[in-house]
């Protein structure tokens, strides 16, 4: 019989950590019996579930409306009275019983009842993340090997993860900036495995070729800490044609921007198997996040070809080593940004294309969906074996 891989985590609908639960679960499924639980609402249609058996999937917030019957009719009420689309199990936590239930205890008692069915878990969460230390405990109690597998960057470690019993225990991040941040845990066992993208096929299919005039790109959430407004104000000022695709609290002024602008545009929010039309329409995709813990768009950048101008955040430093794409920016430096870009307009036409065909050959070395499945399953393997 297949052991039981449990992947636990506060998973959404989208965004890089979904993406990663779903190629983590495809990559598992044939050795493994895999199921995956999110802590938070989630519906069916999450990108984490994208080719997954109905029956290998469920939400703290759905197991709990299944299974409770007031939960279920007080949620039912609450959307039918409020006119919400989301479904019905979003709102089990609402005014009529939030005084009669401790949903807290609903919670963890779910938790622990998935995690003691199972034979390993692997937890995607963030270091500070809700639910990571219960998690640590309960998979301790039931002598349960777990793999954390940290999402974000890592700014400072807990108690509970200083103190927690390494026994059964490994750390799974994806930047060296991870690995470092995590020396003062002692005898912790940290692994190191970048990611991969499902849209790797069609963003490898892309051509390698340019315009006589270079377009840059952006792609992802328009927030302040993934440094959009800083972005906006560089190509104000530069006039250099500049796309940007993605959605978040900042769309406002992304789209007035873009709308004053000539060489500003927005085209919109794309669905995921989508992105590819915006990397066929640019030369150079800039990554401006004050922080990141990857990013899952930069291998996407790697896969499509792209020459890339980014900050020194997450793993896109070695990600890019040995690649020639050497084009670094901090907004710590005034200007530095532009600078970049006048140091990527100065190269060649066949200095660019040199380095876009290295940064593509890179991923596939080393971030291939077959190449980061290995590892995984290694990694798998040796957490059955503590058990």
């Amino acid at each position: 019989m297949k052991k039981r891989i449990l992947i636990l985590g506060p998973i959404s609908d989208f965004g890089g950590r979904e993406m990663m639960t779903n190629l983590l679960a495809h990559a598992l499924k044939d050795n493994f019996q895999v199921k995956i639980l999110s802590t938070i609402a989630m519906t069916k249609a999450s990108a984490a579930l994208i080719n997954i058996d109905k029956n290998s999937w469920d939400t703290i917030n759905y197991y709990l409306y299944r299974n409770n019957f007031i939960l279920k009719l007080t949620a039912l009420l609450t959307k039918t009275i409020f006119k919400r689309e989301e479904p019905a199990y979003f709102f089990i936590k609402n005014k009529l019983v939030d005084k009669y239930f401790n949903f807290s205890a609903l919670y963890y008692n779910t938790i622990h009842g998935h995690i003691k069915a199972a034979d390993v878990i692997i937890c995607s969460n963030e270091i500070t993340g809700k639910w990571l230390e219960e998690t640590l405990v309960i998979s301790g109690k039931e002598d349960k090997p777990i793999l954390i597998r940290i999402t974000g960057k890592i700014k400072s470690i807990p108690d509970f993860i200083l103190t927690l019993s390494k026994k059964n225990v490994q750390v799974l991040v994806h930047s060296k900036q991870n690995v470092d941040k995590l020396e003062p845990c002692l005898g912790l066992q940290v692994c190191h495995i970048d990611q991969t993208t499902p849209l790797e096929t069609s963003l490898i299919n892309l051509s390698i070729d340019e315009n006589d005039v270079l377009t840059y790109g952006f792609l992802g959430r328009f927030s302040e800490e993934k440094g959009i407004k800083e972005l906006l104000q560089a190509f104000a000022k530069n006039n250099k044609k500049l796309l940007l695709a993605g959605n978040g609290p900042l769309k406002k002024e992304v789209v007035e921007v873009s709308t004053k602008s000539k060489n500003i545009d927005y085209i919109g929010e794309l669905v995921h198997s989508e992105l590819y039309k915006l990397f066929n329409k640019i030369d150079v995709f800039i990554i401006p996040s004050f922080e990141e813990g990857g990013p899952l768009v930069g291998l996407e950048a790697m896969a499509a070809g792209k020459l890339i101008i980014s900050t020194k955040v997450g793993a896109m430093p070695e990600r890019l080593q040995q690649t020639g794409n050497d084009y670094w920016f901090s907004h710590d430096v005034p200007n530095s940004l532009q600078q970049a870009i006048e140091a990527v307009e100065e190269l060649s036409s066949a200095q660019r294309l040199k380095i876009r065909d290295q940064v593509r050959k890179k991923y596939i070395e080393h971030n291939s969906f077959k190449s980061i499945q290995k590892k995984y399953l290694e990694l798998v393997g040796e957490l059955i074996k503590l058990e």
